[in-house]
């Protein structure tokens, strides 16, 4: 592998970039996979490579077994990174072969695993143009068993306009002529990113029933958990369940702080038995955010742009530094008609240009408070009437379009530091329609700083998680959505769903038969993260659903559709469900793979596609290297690792 240098120039100014000169160095990054295949596996399937999870691999006895990587396109490839399970005790031997149009291969490495580690093993060759690269197993030092836990493949990266990594390895996002660039994302996840996920010990156990429904004695022992006192650490302990099968005909509900619903991993099952169509297992607190009285204050910048953490209020003595406060877009008519959102009879305001029904207006209009954007954030310092905060703006705000404020809340309600971990969950159904039956495995509701991890269900209606309206924090990782069964129609099959719920971190998930696998809903706030995330034989789109979610990145996404022809999507969706309008605004795909994008930018904001592939594009959103992946591999992680150092990725499992 070579390494390529080129000088990056630019930054847009709405649409042309102001001038940053930077010498940067562009290395080889591991792109995304659309696909893999194997010649045959043990149970073990060939997706696990990818999963970015050690503990899981792909197998398949006898010499010739290989497994194969789909780039979606050719690229130019100059090694493969292999981790081999056993990978300790034995040496993997094999061959790297090449192809771009997957019949005709090249052997441009043979390979041995070192036997002396777990980790991913780097093997390089002479750069070579490939769309599709094959590990030819010849089996092990000890036996015929070819086993392979994760892989990666590197290909010559791109150079983004719109960010790059400078000499002192930092990232840097140049910025527009207004002042908006790409947002700081890295302060998504449980408690803020970087935090690795508690182990909380078990202070009750619960046994599979012989008959009946587990529900009553499940639940029982999460009141009992939850009844006892919070230790130092913010945590009362886990209800544990020991592998087995727990049919349970209700809802699981955990009401309080600190408390952990645990199984023993995929042995452990729990059945949502009967016809009733519901959530089986909810973590939730009560009520909303209460705006203190007496602390609004307006805004008194004239523009405050995308990415900033500072903006100026007409009176900042009220606010102290460490201050919990919702920063809120407040929009006008005049902005309502601005992005062609407003009603198709009569005329409105002076931007109110064009009525098309569907495209610069809606049958079922936007009204400025159906549109107000509340964001969370805490003061971190104060000077004058400039208030400095935790994180970025993920959303312009404009004075000629209503502006905003800030004010302290209180939000008393919500309950803390709780989790569901290592269990199954499988719904009862009586054919691949049925709709009587358990709609979703688990939500999130009025939480901040949960997670769960290592969850999987089957056959729900709608699938593994929401997150809604006052939940913050919360990270789901390594967790699956699978074999969903539900009609395929509007308003079914959301596997991973952000529902207004804001700092959210899906990493390393897998859907299988979803609808919109990864999606947010009308009026979510950001900074929101979707990472290192497949979702395959899905039914739909991608990507914002409705009516202006905010600031969403999707980081290393795949989005494979069943018909070849869904879309990872941003754009106006008119009059689609009672007037979607525009799904969202400043969400970045970056180095995502799909079979087809529609990028669109709405009227004096932006959505971009960094380094992405498809087989089609379309969309007068900006699109950045489209066709090949640019460096640094993961915005999210480089920017997690800017803040908090290299520590916090190993912390989330990097």
């Amino acid at each position: 592998m070579r390494v390529l240098s080129l000088s990056v120039i630019g930054a847009l100014v709405i649409g042309t970039l102001a001038p940053v000169s930077a010498e940067a160095a562009v290395a080889y990054v591991a792109a995304s996979v659309k696909s893999v295949t194997a010649s045959a596996d043990d149970g073990n399937p060939p997706r696990n490579t990818l999963d970015h999870n050690p503990g899981t691999r792909w197998s398949a006895s006898g010499d010739g077994q290989s497994i194969t990587f789909d780039l979606s396109a050719t690229h130019t490839v100059g090694s493969v990174r292999f981790a081999f399970f056993a990978g300790d005790q034995r040496s993997a031997i094999f061959d790297v072969q090449t192809s771009v149009d997957g019949s005709s291969w090249t052997t441009v490495r043979s390979g041995r695993g070192s036997g002396t580690g777990l980790g991913l093993e780097t093997f390089d060759f002479t750069d070579v143009s490939a769309r599709y690269v094959r590990y030819l197993g010849h089996g092990n030092s000890v036996n015929a068993w070819n086993s392979m836990t994760e892989a990666e493949i590197h290909v010559a990266a791109a150079q983004s306009q719109r960010l790059f990594v400078g000499a002192d390895g930092r990232l840097v996002t140049p910025a527009y002529g207004n002042g908006d660039r790409i947002a700081d994302f890295s302060t998504v996840g449980y408690r803020g990113g970087g935090v690795a996920l508690p182990v909380v010990a078990a202070r009750r156990t619960v046994q599979p029933p012989t008959s009946g429904d587990a529900g009553a004695s499940i639940q029982a022992a999460i009141d009992a958990v939850s009844a006892l006192p919070l230790d130092a650490n913010g945590f009362r302990g886990a209800v544990q369940l020991v592998a087995g099968v727990y049919p349970v005909s209700g809802t699981l509900a955990i009401r309080a702080s600190g408390v952990v619903l645990r199984g023993a991993g995929q042995s452990t099952v729990i059945r949502a038995t009967g016809t009733s169509p519901r959530t089986l297992i909810t973590a939730a607190g009560s009520g909303s955010i209460s705006e203190v009285s007496g602390t609004r204050k307006s805004i008194s910048d004239s523009y405050v742009p995308v990415g900033a953490k500072s903006l100026t209020v007409t009176d900042a003595s009220g606010f102290r530094v460490g201050d919990e406060v919702v920063v809120a877009r407040t929009p006008d008519q005049e902005w309502i008609d601005s992005v062609g959102m407003d009603s198709c009879t009569g005329k409105g305001t002076a931007y109110d240009t064009a009525d098309v029904s569907g495209s610069t207006c809606l049958e079922g209009p936007w009204t400025p408070a159906s549109r107000t954007m509340h964001y969370e954030r805490r003061i971190t310092a104060i000077e004058g009437n400039r208030l400095t905060f935790d994180g970025p703006m993920v959303e312009a705000f404009q004075s000629q379009f209503g502006g905003g404020a800030v004010y302290k809340y209180t939000f008393s309600g919500r309950v803390r530091d709780v989790g569901v971990e290592y269990l199954r969950a499988e719904s009862s159904f009586t054919s691949a329609t049925d709709e009587a039956h358990a709609e979703r495995m688990l939500a999130f509701s009025a939480v901040r700083d949960g997670w769960a991890r290592e969850i999987t269900s089957a056959h729900f209606v709608q699938g593994t998680v929401v997150f809604t309206r006052g939940t913050r924090n919360v990270t789901v990782q390594d967790s699956a959505s699978v074999d969903h069964k539900s009609q395929i129609t509007g308003g079914r099959r959301y596997p991973f769903d952000i529902e207004g719920a804001s700092h959210i971190l899906v990493m390393r998930v897998y859907s299988s038969t979803g609808r919109h696998d990864f999606v947010t809903g009308g009026n979510t706030p950001g900074p929101n993260v979707f990472l290192d995330s497949r979702a395959e034989n899905s039914e739909s789109e991608l990507g914002p659903h409705h009516r202006w979610g905010v600031g969403t990145l999707f980081d290393n996404v795949v989005h494979k559709s069943r018909s070849g022809t869904q879309s990872m999507a941003a754009y106006n969706r008119g009059n689609s469900g009672t007037g979607h309008g525009w799904s969202g605004a400043y969400q970045v795909y970056y180095n995502c793979v799909g079979d087809s994008m529609i990028i669109s930018s709405p009227p004096g904001a932006r959505n971009w596609a960094i380094g992405c592939r498809a087989n089609r594009r379309t969309g007068t959103g900006e699109y950045d290297s489209f066709g090949t992946p640019v460096g640094p591999r993961s915005l999210y992680l480089h920017q997690l690792r800017d803040r908090l150092g290299q520590a916090a990725l190993a912390n989330i499992g990097y």
